[in-house]
């Protein structure tokens, strides 16, 4: 499994992102935080603000179990 969390370039928590690995898909939550289960590394990992997949972030060859992805799009 995948525990991660998602934060702005000030560190600060974004809830409501989509986050997706392969074809699972989640939305993260109020902390930021998100789990995806059944993830074999190396992953990608996409990031998007709903509705607007124009700010899309793809993180690629990732390893960690616990990544914590700075999202540069979204300044909070």
């Amino acid at each position: 499994d995948v525990t991660g969390r998602v934060v702005g370039p000030t560190g600060v928590a974004l809830a409501g992102l989509s986050v997706g690995i392969g074809t699972r898909s989640v939305v993260t939550g109020a902390d930021g935080r998100f789990t995806i289960s059944g993830v074999v590394p190396p992953y990608d990992l996409q990031v998007v603000l709903a509705g607007t997949p124009l700010l899309a972030g793809r993180y690629e060859g990732l390893t960690r179990p616990d990544p914590t992805i700075v999202f540069l799009w979204l300044f909070t």
